[in-house]
């Protein structure tokens, strides 16, 4: 939360809570170690944008804004199916509305602003809402219902657990993994009494695959997956069908290979295009064909070699160019389209040899900086920074250019330690400190 105190005008967190009492906590140590007064608003799934409401409220303006949903922003399990039915429709308009309002938000507020959301609920914003939420300046959980554990995250120099949040998937210990796979599939008994559920289902279906995949329990996974492509198939849901496909693809490279997950990957593609035509281009639907496109050139990378993948990763380079291009730079946008530069770059290296990647590479460095200049330093942008850096200097050392690429190396390597020095060193950061340390030592031979 020191990201909040330091924060001058506007600012996107998402907050993940476990339970009200939590929540209520978090906010009150929350004004004690800003000294701001918070304002409050509850959103509700109707007419009205998220954005709209907010700004309909007449709150004393200054201090963070604190966005709640509605407990049953969702709807409930135990809402008669034309209610529930009602309901979803209108949250599906209202998180459409938070994608296509990105804009709106930065001009219309100059303070911070805090999402708050139950682990249920965030899990199903980041699928529904992803390029809204690709903005958020940090991601915080707090899962501690112990007032002195909670006291303790906001001590000088703590801070509450940053997930990172990538996708919907929450990284946690396992005791916290029992936990919410026992409150998801209790979530998921009660639904199945109630029709008209089943695009909830389906993601609860998803959501718990993920998790049983993380555990390591593929059955249970590929079971949940198949689920949710079920379901989604019972209601025409192309998106969900698409999804529920990655996911199982993801899940069958990760056990049986490439071959096996390239008809999932190809079956997830053609419904995203699917989706691209028939409900338009929106941000996340241009977003899914490219990541599918990715999956679909990593396996025929792997079955028959980096050429067969070029075409695949030049299209899903294209979409997400014509995705800034459409509708404006964002962190997730400007970072797509630098992995897709990578992805070609790394193509093109295996081909042809490092030198005919170092044009790709100068272009996804350079995005990276722009990332860094126009959003600020965060340490996922320092990471992605650093490793665009690894990329030209290894290049550029290949090609003959040592002096430049031991420059970028050495740039690598004072960033990765400046995000350890500031944000703390969790495994991931030391070993990318090892691996640029190795890349310096190989360049200076």
């Amino acid at each position: 939360m020191r990201a909040l105190r330091r924060q001058a005008g506007f600012g996107l967190y998402l907050a993940v809570y476990d339970a009200v009492s939590t929540r209520d906590e978090a906010i009150r140590r929350l004004a004690e170690r800003t000294g701001r007064t918070p304002r409050h608003v509850v959103v509700t799934p109707g007419p009205a944008s998220a954005l709209d409401q907010v700004l309909a409220d007449r709150g004393e303006p200054g201090g963070p804004l604190m966005v709640h949903l509605a407990h049953d922003y969702f709807g409930s399990a135990a809402d008669r199916p034309e209610q529930r039915d009602a309901t979803l429709g209108r949250a599906d308009a209202a998180l459409l509305s938070l994608n296509l309002d990105r804009p709106r938000w930065r001009a219309a507020l100059d303070v911070p602003v805090v999402f708050w959301a139950s682990q249920t609920q965030a899990a199903l914003l980041l699928r529904a809402a992803p390029d809204f939420f690709d903005w958020r300046s940090g991601s915080f959980c707090f899962e501690a219902d112990d007032r002195e554990r909670l006291a303790a995250a906001f001590a000088d120099g703590a801070r509450p657990r940053d997930d990172g949040l990538p996708g919907a998937s929450f990284s946690m210990l396992a005791d916290d993994r029992r936990r919410r796979i026992a409150e998801m599939e209790t979530l998921l008994d009660e639904s199945r009494s109630t029709s008209g559920t089943e695009r909830t289902r389906a993601d609860l279906h998803v959501e718990l695959g993920d998790l049983y995949a993380f555990t390591g329990d593929r059955e249970r996974a590929e079971r949940h997956y198949e689920a949710s492509a079920s379901l989604a198939r019972g209601v025409d849901d192309a998106r969900r069908r698409a999804l529920a496909a990655l996911h199982q693809g993801d899940l069958a490279q990760r056990y049986a290979g490439p071959k096996p997950a390239l008809s999932f990957y190809q079956s997830s593609l053609e419904l995203f295009r699917e989706v691209a035509r028939e409900a338009g281009e929106t941000p996340q639907a241009l977003r899914g064909v490219s990541v599918s496109l990715d999956r679909v050139g990593d396996a025929e990378a792997a079955e028959r070699g980096p050429a067969a993948a070029l075409p695949r990763y030049a299209e899903s380079l294209a979409i997400r160019l014509r995705v800034v291009e459409r509708f404006g730079e964002t962190p997730q946008a400007l970072r797509d389209v630098a992995v897709s530069l990578e992805r070609v770059g790394d193509a093109e290296a295996a081909e042809r040899g490092p030198a005919a990647a170092l044009p790709r590479y100068a272009e996804s460095l350079a995005i990276c900086r722009r990332v860094v200049e126009r959003f600020g330093e965060t340490p996922e942008a320092l990471r992605d920074l650093a490793t665009a850096l690894q990329r030209t200097a290894a290049a550029q050392a290949a090609d003959g250019k040592k002096e430049a690429g031991l420059a970028d190396a050495r740039e690598a390597l004072r960033l990765l330690e400046g995000v350890g020095e500031r944000w703390g060193v969790n495994w991931q950061i030391r070993d990318d400190i090892e691996k640029t340390k190795r890349l310096i030592a190989w360049i200076g031979r």
